[in-house]
């Protein structure tokens, strides 16, 4: 799918999409898919499976939280 193509909310429905199956299995699904949103759009990219993965996209492995925290993205709540 062309994240960048014309059609409006493109980035939004690949992110969707593709956080919904990154999610699938957390145990706070719906935390899980707002900061997986977050982390898509600003990276376009999200890891490929449920957990684990986190070399496919290097933005989203490497994010940190507002307070530089990469231990704020907890893997349970965001695998």
């Amino acid at each position: 799918m062309d994240i960048n193509s014309g059609r409006i909310g493109g980035m939004e429905v690949y992110c969707g999409s593709r956080c919904r199956g990154r999610c699938a299995k957390a145990g706070f699904q719906g935390r899980c898919i707002k900061y997986c949103g977050i982390c898509c759009r600003q990276c376009k990219c999200v890891p490929s499976g449920t957990f684990g993965n986190k070399h496919q996209c290097p933005c989203y492995r490497d994010k940190l939280s507002s307070k530089e925290n990469p231990s704020a993205l907890n893997p349970i709540l965001f695998p």
